[in-house]
């Protein structure tokens, strides 16, 4: 199901258990998998290194919570272009965002590599104890601008219509993240240090694939907009949705629109209609006869025989 039809023809009370109930079981994944982590740590690394865990979670959480304020404030802005069917303004803000998350990692990410090992004796920790609470916090540093993004791209999945696809990412990052866990610690033996990185490695694999259907070019859906041609400057003429998605009375209001717009001055006129994708590309039709929408490869299929290649000046 597309966002449109979603998040606008979804009954609210049917939406609400749709929307809730994948966010809620998320939730419960990244809570069961913290769990997780602190087992391993407490029964592979023993007391210290799980106390030092404890230590640094708050700078880590801090980190993030930068990176969901970004995602969460642009997600708004990201859903009313798109109600307005305004793409290339919610293309613009999405891009804009994840630049700012990635750019805002790099500088926190290396504000808290330097100063980890101040952060912690002004938490009181010393010797062995600082130095376990430093590597691990380090290590989210290091990783901060690859794995920040994915609390905002699982927003940004969300008001695509991919609200099941994100409780799936979510899982899939708290188990996959699990494992490598156990990887690191149970097999190989490795230190604190390969707690963050096994998170780290869990949370940018998940913000790659999460990313997939934007890249795929399936984000937000197209838009259709009909504009007026004339021998005049094009000027938009945009019609109701509903008008322009019933296929056997779209042909009645365009005649109508054709010989309004006529009657007003201007010559030759004819009404196009313009097919905005996913990318911003524009993909002219014909003079709008029996358009059928919208194929599954793109663009619009054509009933009529003229072409044209874009508005007349």
């Amino acid at each position: 199901m597309s966002s449109i039809a979603l998040f606008s023809k979804t009954p609210p009370l049917k939406l609400f258990f749709l929307a809730s109930i994948p966010g809620a079981i998320s939730m419960l994944a990244s809570a069961l998998y913290q769990t997780i982590d602190g087992v391993f740590v407490g029964q592979f690394l023993g007391a210290t290194a799980f106390a030092a865990l404890n230590l640094a979670m708050p700078f880590v959480i801090i980190n993030f919570s930068l990176a969901d304020l970004i995602g969460v404030g642009s997600s708004v802005p990201i859903s009313v272009n798109l109600g307005k069917e305004n793409s290339r303004e919610a293309h613009n803000i999405f891009t804009c965002a994840c630049l700012m998350i990635i750019g805002a990692g790099v500088v926190i990410g290396a504000i808290m590599f330097a100063a980890a090992p101040l952060l912690m004796r002004l938490m009181g920790a010393e010797g062995e104890f600082a130095r376990l609470a430093v590597q691990y916090l380090r290590v989210y540093a290091l990783c901060s601008p690859v794995t920040t993004i994915i609390f905002a791209v699982d927003n940004y999945l969300r008001i695509c219509g991919y609200i099941r696809g994100s409780m799936g990412l979510n899982i899939f990052m708290s188990m996959i993240s699990a494992g490598l866990e156990f990887l690191f610690l149970g097999v190989f033996h490795w230190g604190i240090w390969a707690a963050a990185l096994a998170t780290c490695s869990g949370m940018c694999i998940s913000a790659v694939i999460a990313f997939i259907p934007f890249f795929r070019g399936k984000g937000p859906p197209p838009v259709l907009q009909a504009t007026v041609f004339g021998e005049d400057d094009p000027a938009d003429y945009c019609l109701r949705k509903p008008q322009l998605f019933k296929q056997h009375r779209r042909q009645d209001y365009l005649d109508y629109d054709e010989r309004y717009i006529g009657a007003a001055g201007r010559r030759n006129c004819r009404v196009g209609l313009w097919y905005f994708d996913v990318c911003g590309r524009v993909y002219p039709t014909a003079a709008v006869r029996h358009v059928r929408l919208p194929p599954a490869s793109g663009g619009i299929q054509l009933g009529g025989p003229e072409v044209f290649a874009g508005p007349r000046h």
